[in-house]
């Protein structure tokens, strides 16, 4: 099975509000060798978006970095989506990739009408996070990397501090070719000393898979050990271990299915002696108070490392200070408790939950850029955009025109790929209002707010940046005639004023 090993440097954090800088992937065989070339490719951004200063301290790209080398988004996505589904039954692998590189080339793939979900499993392709086991190999095969440490002695699971306490480094850290082949690397080694697990791997991390060990541990109920799973996530990461043994509770009904699970290394009572419709309530509205983290979410499309507690687990986990014992006497003061029902309560407290957001979210509607997972795509416009696969953008937007989108979503997306990459084609109307939208998508305040702080902290020698202090000031110095370019060209300086100040001054 062919291996593509992918990563992305961006220009933000958020995956519908932010837009890839570059790209970086490399094709091997099932031995990790390389096959071709590797793949390297540079966005620009749209018109109507301005990047994060502290993303682009964290990368050393900016906007004008792309600009010398970098393709207009609709190029760049044809470009991508032809190069992941060149070949069939590939293996897709990143590093934290479920959570934030996946999400990006989705949402990348949605605004330029592209099939967001086909890349990752058409042709019998399929994805993984390798991030989502490293917790797991950390407790259960510590003699497989040497593992660094964070200050204060907790294990550090990033890529590039990973890599190079395992000599693995493909070059420098944020440069997404070297992360690249730092994460094939490490990769190999895991491949190489631990064939077996790495061979599971696929198995181990399969939704359907990890669906069917959370039903038959929930199905054997809080009365029967067999209820009880291991969990292990970088979440939960102590000095000692990342793992802890959790009783199912059951799952949400809304779209995720996400599962709820109740950490048995601590007393459940003064949890469960708390009203669940509460908890539910103000999940995400309040500080949590420290029994609530006794509780997890996992959503079983992010790969989560769970399996089911068996002898070895126990083992090795006693060794972490975690035993069988304390296990079993919090499982059981939880059925004393009444956990089953409990957990029913919770769970119909946060399908009730969702079903409010969902009302919520119709009486106050988001930014079409963020709208990815409102809806399902309507079978009519996915055959009618799929003539746009290998179009180019002139090409798209004559398709657009001619067509009768049925979701509105796709509508409004249709007039905002005009305004970004044809505005000639539209009216002197429509150009102003286009214009008049993206200003206020611009959010220009924050941005402002955000090189400010920057700008103090490269000062100071705060900055979270790897960068030397001269590129730092260089980076701020390119993003302040960025901005002042885009207030010019939006009409916006009577407004927000020309940003002069300089940097780390």
């Amino acid at each position: 099975m062919p291996i593509i090993f992918y990563d992305l440097e961006t220009f933000g954090l958020s995956p519908a509000h932010d837009r890839i800088a570059e790209f970086a992937g490399i094709l091997t065989d099932d031995r990790l060798e390389l096959m071709e070339q590797p793949y390297e490719l540079r966005c620009l951004p749209p018109p109507d978006y301005i990047a994060d200063p502290q993303a682009c301290l964290t990368t050393g790209i900016t906007p004008q970095a792309a600009l010398q080398t970098g393709l207009p988004e609709p190029d760049f996505a044809r470009r991508l989506h032809r190069w992941f589904t060149a070949h069939q039954r590939t293996l897709i692998l990143g590093y934290n990739n479920a959570s934030f590189d996946d999400e990006f080339v989705r949402h990348l793939f949605y605004r330029t009408f592209l099939d967001p979900y086909g890349w990752h499993h058409r042709e019998g392709n399929r994805r993984m996070d390798i991030f989502a086991v490293i917790p797991g190999l950390f407790d259960f095969h510590r003699d497989l990397f040497r593992w660094p440490r964070t200050d204060t002695g907790l294990p550090d699971f990033r890529l590039e501090a990973l890599a190079e306490a395992n000599d693995a480094l493909g070059g420098t850290s944020h440069e997404a070719l070297a992360d690249t082949f730092a994460l094939r690397n490490l990769t190999k080694m895991m491949q190489e000393r631990l064939p077996e697990v790495w061979d599971g791997l696929p198995g181990l991390l399969d939704k359907r898979a990890v669906v069917g060990r959370l039903t038959a541990a929930f199905r054997a109920g809080p009365a029967d050990p067999a209820s009880a799973v291991v969990f292990s996530s970088a979440r939960i990461r102590s000095v000692e271990r990342c793992s802890s043994v959790y009783l199912v509770l059951g799952h949400e009904t809304g779209p995720a299915g996400q599962w709820w699970l109740l950490n048995l290394d601590r007393d459940p009572a003064t949890l469960l002696a708390q009203e669940p419709e509460q908890i539910s309530q103000e999940w995400y509205t309040r500080e949590r108070p420290e029994e609530w983290r006794s509780l997890q979410r996992i959503n079983p499309r992010r790969f989560p490392f769970v399996i089911p507690a068996g002898p070895r687990q126990y083992d090795l986990l006693e060794g972490y200070g975690l035993t069988r014992d304390i296990v079993e006497t919090n499982r059981m003061i939880a059925v004393r408790a009444g956990v089953a029902s409990w957990a029913e309560r919770f769970l119909r407290a946060r399908d009730a939950v969702h079903a409010e957001a969902a009302v919520d979210d119709t009486e106050r509607p988001r930014d079409v850029d963020a709208q990815l997972y409102d809806t399902l795509p309507s079978d009519e416009d996915r055959r009618v955009l799929a003539a746009g696969e290998t179009a180019s953008t002139a090409e798209i937007a004559a398709l657009l025109a001619q067509v009768n989108l049925v979701d509105e979503r796709n509508r409004e997306l249709a007039r905002r790929f005009v305004g970004r990459y044809l505005p000639e084609r539209l009216s002197s109307d429509a150009r102003y209002a286009f214009r008049a939208e993206a200003a206020q998508r611009l959010d220009i305040e924050r941005f402002d707010e955000v090189w400010r702080s920057s700008s103090t902290a490269v000062r100071d020698g705060t900055a979270r940046s790897g960068l030397p202090v001269n590129r730092q000031v260089n980076v701020l110095r390119q993003l302040r005639e960025h901005r002042n370019s885009l207030v010019r060209r939006m009409g916006l300086e009577a407004h927000y004023g020309v940003l002069t100040e300089e940097p780390g001054r």
